[in-house]
């Protein structure tokens, strides 16, 4: 099984299309599949003027009701050990450009090793960005391992 960071990217392109089968989505991310729209950076949230800017895996914004909008963010094993720093400030730009939608969704997709680390911050960010209404969802390769062992 390929664990590369279009690997992760496709988990959350093929959970939102198998979840979400009836919504019809505009779509910005890393896969060539979606080459039709720019991607859009998200401005620093805790710098006024600041002009670091963090750019999601994949977005996906409901083309019927943008208040629900998906934001995915891939990770493979060294990219979220080597940087938890970046991991971390890319979530409070993430939370913080979801907080404005209603229907706010994000999907971390990674190796099963981090899941539980990886929950644990996301847990951590949403209660520090006050937005628990915001739901997110943590997909890995076992999983996706074990969709294929049951199809």
């Amino acid at each position: 099984m390929k664990n590369d960071h279009n690997f992760y990217v496709q988990l959350i392109n093929d959970y939102i299309l198998k979840t979400y089968p009836q919504n019809k989505f505009y779509w910005e991310s890393d896969l060539k599949v979606h080459s039709n729209v720019p991607k859009i950076p998200i401005a620093n949230p805790t710098k006024i003027g600041e002009r670091l800017l963090k750019i999601p895996d994949l977005v996906a914004v409901d083309q019927f009701d943008p208040s629900f909008t998906i934001l995915g963010e891939a990770k493979t094993f060294y990219d979220y050990l080597k940087d938890s720093q970046r991991v971390s400030e890319q979530l409070d730009y993430y939370f913080n450009r979801l907080k404005y939608k209603k229907k706010g969704l994000l999907i971390c997709a990674l190796p099963h090793a981090l899941k539980v680390q990886a929950s644990n911050l996301i847990n951590r960010k949403r209660n520090q960005w006050d937005v628990s209404q915001i739901k997110y969802i943590v997909l890995t390769d076992l999983e996706y391992a074990i969709n294929i062992l049951k199809n």
